[in-house]
C-alpha cells in the first residue's frame, strides 16, 4: 500500500494500491529473462523467470523469485542443484516455451548439457549461473529462492534477451542520457 500525508503533513493513511495499477508498474521493470532448470527425477524441467539478482558476492549468491506452482509441489526444493541459464536475444522462441505459469516445462527438443550439479545447461545462453538452493520462502504467488553460487560461465560475444511491458526486446549497449 502506498501512504498518503493529510493537509498539515501529520497524519497518514494507506491507500491501497489495485491488482491492476501493481501489474502495470511491475512491467515498467526491464529485466533479463531466465530459464531456471533443475533434474526431477529422471526427467529435466524448467521455469520462466525474470527475476534474478546478485544477493551476495562472498559468500556468492544470487535471489530467484519463481513462480508458485498451481498444483503439486514445486519443481525446485531445498538442497536441489538449479542452472539459471540467462537466455540470449535470438531464444526468445525458446523463452516462450516456458511463460506458462501454471505448470513447469519439459526439456524435450532443446539443445542442452548437464551441468556439474547434475542441472540441465542450455545450449547458447548467454550466462549461465550453476546454484544450490539454501533457502526458499513461499510469497503470495511466488516461492522465493536463496541459493549458493558453485559455477558461472559468460559469453560476451552473445547479447542478452530481455522484457519490457510484455513484450521482448534485446540490450543495446549504447547509453542513452536525456537532458
Amino acid at each position: 500500500m502506498a501512504v498518503e500525508e493529510s493537509a498539515d503533513g501529520a497524519a497518514q493513511r494507506p491507500i491501497p494500491i489495485e491488482r491492476a495499477l501493481a501489474h502495470k508498474m511491475q512491467n515498467e521493470i526491464c529485466a533479463g529473462v531466465a530459464v531456471v532448470t533443475v533434474q526431477r527425477g529422471r526427467h529435466p524441467v524448467g521455469f520462466w523467470c525474470r527475476s534474478v539478482v546478485s544477493a551476495s558476492v562472498e559468500p556468492p549468491h544470487i535471489l530467484i523469485c519463481a513462480p508458485r506452482p498451481d498444483r503439486g509441489s514445486s519443481p525446485i526444493r531445498l538442497g536441489d542443484g538449479i542452472c539459471v541459464n540467462i537466455l540470449a536475444a535470438d531464444q526468445s522462441d525458446l523463452s516462450a516455451k516456458f511463460t506458462s505459469a501454471s505448470a513447469e516445462a519439459g526439456l524435450a527438443g532443446l539443445r542442452w548439457h548437464r551441468g556439474t550439479n547434475g542441472a540441465p545447461v542450455i545450449d547458447n545462453a548467454v550466462a549461465t549461473i550453476e546454484a544450490d538452493v539454501t533457502c526458499e520462502q513461499l510469497v503470495a504467488q511466488h516461492l522465493i529462492l536463496v541459493a549458493h553460487m558453485t559455477s558461472v560461465a559468460a559469453y560476451e560475444h552473445r547479447e542478452p534477451l530481455v522484457v519490457y511491458r510484455g513484450a521482448y526486446g534485446r540490450f543495446s549497449q549504447q547509453l542513452v542520457f536525456d537532458g
